[in-house]
């Protein structure tokens, strides 16, 4: 059973020991000191980790803590050590991110491509702070347990949902408690789009084209769509205001609209777009159950097979010349992503200072 540290108490992890809200350590024969308090995101890394089983004497735990003020400490500890020193950590200092999620999905019930943007790396080496920026699908039917997850363990305060108004009648979101709740439409109400169909089955009747292509094209009109720039420029200055817990944005897959925020919001903080495509393209992982209930939903309304898994394909997948299409049309319109921050969102250094201030450590 874990055991908190109260006053006059001591648990030891490895060479640290925390006592009465702080963690003592010595270095240079000099013992020091951290807060609790001041810690803003922890989590248990593992050097070498892919090492070979035959190898894993060269594997290394850390336990690696960041403060509110700029500081950064790494300290060897067993596995075992590591996960009991961070759930003293997260009792001791409630408010603060761990973990290390590196755009990986949150182990929800009902939501599948809900996924935190947390430790993401920039150009300049920092990282996104977990548990701040949250990309995700439609927030229809949440479970209990997904509810209190997002509500409690990732402080879930500001929800921005990007579906038309049709689409939130059909499928409205299980509000959050303590949550500021943004409708901003990406779309023009009534736009003749692929992601405004009245739904899939139609959709799949409907194709005559390459769904590919179609999609493709799609992806450039995000950028030459005024309607589309302006609803996004209100998107990301919710965003920047958002002073306390997560911002959770969100269309009906969490893809294309959700893909075309993420991609403009990460490089604003400096994200490679190498990593920018590898987040993307994890769509794919998480939404490939619900891919096969549509196929398999497809074939006994009686739709060719040939024909059907094709085009559902198409809609629960993403494609690299989908995200590529986005960064050719800013450059093409544009002339580059800086033009496109400054022209278009209207993001002056200032406003994007106040982003990577906010989200980065």
């Amino acid at each position: 059973m874990l055991l908190c540290a109260g006053k006059g108490e001591s648990l030891k992890y490895g060479k640290i020991h925390i006592e009465d809200g702080m963690i003592f350590y010595s270095s240079h024969m000099i013992t020091n000191t951290i807060p609790c308090k001041d810690i803003i995101w922890a989590y248990h890394f593992r050097e070498n980790a892919k090492a070979s089983s035959a190898d894993r004497s060269l594997v290394s735990n850390y336990l690696v803590v960041l403060t509110n003020r700029g500081r950064s400490y790494q300290f060897s500890m067993s596995e075992r050590e590591a996960g009991e020193c961070l759930k003293a950590l997260q009792m001791l200092q409630p408010d603060m991110a761990f973990g290390y999620p590196c755009g990986s999905r949150i182990d929800l019930q009902n939501l599948s491509n809900t996924r935190d943007l947390g430790a993401l790396e920039t150009k300049e080496g920092k990282h996104i702070l977990p548990c701040r920026l949250i990309r995700s699908g439609e927030l229809y039917h949440v479970s209990a347990t997904d509810r209190l997850t997002l509500e409690r363990n990732y402080h879930v305060r500001t929800i921005i949902d990007l579906r038309s108004n049709k689409e939130r009648r059909k499928k409205p979101d299980d509000i959050l408690s303590n949550v500021e709740y943004h409708h901003i439409p990406l779309l023009e109400e009534g736009s003749k789009s692929v992601f405004l169909d009245t739904g899939l089955m139609d959709m799949i009747s409907s194709m005559e084209h390459s769904p590919q292509e179609i999609i493709r094209s799609e992806y450039e009109k995000f950028i030459r769509d005024p309607y589309t720039v302006g609803q996004l420029a209100l998107v990301l200055e919710v965003i920047r205001k958002a002073d306390k817990g997560a911002v959770l944005w969100h269309c009906t897959l969490g893809k294309d609209r959700t893909d075309l925020v993420t991609m403009i919001l990460l490089s604003i903080l400096g994200v490679e777009k190498e990593i920018i495509r590898e987040d993307f393209m994890r769509s794919n992982l998480y939404l490939g159950l619900e891919k096969n209930y549509q196929l398999q939903l497809a074939e006994m309304r009686g739709f060719e097979r040939r024909i059907v898994e094709r085009r559902i394909c198409s809609l629960y997948e993403v494609r690299v010349v989908y995200m590529d299409a986005l960064f050719k049309a800013i450059d093409q319109v544009y002339q580059g992503m800086d033009n496109f921050l400054h022209k278009a969102l209207y993001l002056n250094s200032r406003a994007l200072d106040d982003f990577r201030e906010k989200f980065l450590v």
